[in-house]
């Protein structure tokens, strides 16, 4: 089963979290389309796990495995 990420899907955060908007939040996952520019539409912070190198241009907003997920959390995305 996979997930696709989706402006509703960030409407469940709320209740989850409360007190907690998209802003505040890193999605991480695997899909441009579906994952890195789900996200944008509601402002959210994504890093794409890009392991075949496709796109380079993201920098710092991607990596290439899970493994170095560790070190782009602690980046600025402002």
């Amino acid at each position: 089963m996979r997930f696709t990420f989706t402006p509703e899907s960030a409407t469940v955060l709320p209740k989850v979290v409360p007190s907690t908007d998209a802003s505040s939040c890193i999605y991480i996952g695997d899909s441009y389309t579906d994952d890195f520019c789900g996200t944008k539409g509601v402002e959210m912070k994504c890093v794409l796990i890009d392991s075949e190198q496709r796109y380079l241009e993201l920098g710092e907003q991607r990596v290439e495995d899970l493994f170095k997920i560790e070190d782009r959390l602690l980046i600025n995305f402002s």
